[in-house]
């Protein structure tokens, strides 16, 4: 990696956050490479940050964990003159690669394709929350962030509430966040993306490599829905994904021949994000997590939003991504606190209606049964 040596100035601190958020918006060339970019800082005598970038066409956030952890171990069997502090790989990503490939041929293929084409029969809806700011043209990717934690006692009733209905604090979540965009929307038919770390094998846990596919998940309302029913439809949508999770995004909308609009993302605007954290002790803590100043994140907003959820026994950490271009702060904390009221309300009544979840003064659209097609999208189912 580069090397700067700061221990002689003033500014250090202030330095090395510029140094992160350059190299974090360093542009990588694709054709020749390298997609991988280090700087190695020396701030005290004794004390180094390590600042590395990759281009996520070679790594997701699990890769991210697996090198955290690898290197810390290799650093301290250098310590130790240990030599082999890392187990072998019991397979490499080229074996992946060629699975993958063998499970997109002949009728493995037409299945998953089929499968797809199912979920997105006939009009497709398309969200429309109301914004303070008019859609631009082309899509932009200006971005804001609100953190905020669903604290250990909450955490732990949500846990309860999953173990009860036999389905994972990720779906509960995710039944959470449909209510909260079918309250704001008033729209019946809704789809979400999440992406799927694709890590399908225990072999595949410590591999560094690409596994993400991007998962586009259509939910169909009752007009008398209840957190319960529509967490049994959640599971249901998430499990009959998951076994199809091979089957690329980009070759979904490829075949449902979607006429594109430049001012929106193909399927599907909101992203439900769920983190697996494999080290904690790589996370903030809480309350670095709450204070961070969201000016110092600098991803673009690739979605409308993105609800982004890190799950410790100490809280679940939560992060509202947001396109500031159409949204304003005080809209996303109105978000954030009706949400936290859905999960409340909830865990207190699970056979709750949804229509009946107090949320206060919401700006809401008018109420809408039809399906969404707008002139701008177009399918041929």
């Amino acid at each position: 990696p580069e090397y700067l040596d700061l221990r002689e100035d003033d500014h250090k601190q202030e330095k090395v956050n510029a140094l992160s958020v350059e190299l974090s918006n360093h542009t990588f060339d694709l054709e020749n490479g390298p997609l991988f970019k280090a700087q190695l800082v020396h701030v005290e005598e004794n004390t180094y940050a390590l600042l590395f970038a990759l281009h996520h066409i070679i790594s997701d956030g699990w890769t991210m964990d697996v090198l955290f952890k690898d290197l810390t171990a290799l650093y301290e069997g250098f310590l130790t003159q240990d030599r082999n502090v890392l187990a072998p790989l019991a397979i490499q990503y080229k074996d992946y690669a060629a699975w993958e490939h063998r499970q997109l041929q002949g009728e493995l293929l037409q299945g998953h394709r089929d499968y797809w084409l199912a979920q997105f029969a006939g009009e497709l809806p398309v969200l429309e929350l109301r914004t303070d700011f008019p859609r631009p043209p082309v899509i932009t990717n200006n971005a804001g962030t609100v953190n905020f934690l669903i604290d250990e006692v909450l955490r732990n009733k949500l846990v309860d509430l999953s173990h009860q209905q036999h389905v994972t604090l990720v779906m509960t979540l995710m039944t959470a966040f449909n209510t909260l965009l079918f309250r704001y929307s008033n729209q019946y038919d809704l789809i979400i993306g999440t992406p799927f770390g694709g890590r399908i094998r225990t072999e595949l846990e410590n591999q560094v490599g690409i596994f993400l596919n991007l998962l586009a998940l259509r939910t169909q309302f009752s007009e008398q829905e209840t957190f319960i029913s529509l967490l049994k439809k959640t599971q249901k949508t998430v499990l009959g994904a998951f076994e199809h999770q091979v089957y690329p995004f980009d070759r979904i909308v490829k075949d449902l021949e979607l006429r594109r609009h430049p001012g929106r993302s193909p399927l599907f605007d909101v992203m439900f994000s769920w983190q697996n954290t494999t080290e904690e002790s790589f996370y903030p803590s809480e309350e670095d997590f709450l204070q961070q100043d969201p000016d110092t994140i600098t991803e673009d907003s690739k979605y409308d939003l993105t609800f982004i959820f890190s799950d410790f026994q100490k809280g679940v950490f939560t992060s509202i991504k947001y396109n500031s271009d159409l949204f304003t702060k005080e809209t996303i904390d109105g978000f954030k606190k009706r949400f936290l009221k859905i999960i409340e309300s909830s865990v207190a009544n699970p056979e709750i209606a949804l229509v009946e979840i107090d949320l206060g003064q919401v700006k809401e659209q008018p109420k809408k049964r039809e399906s969404f097609i707008k002139q701008n999208f177009n399918t041929k189912f």
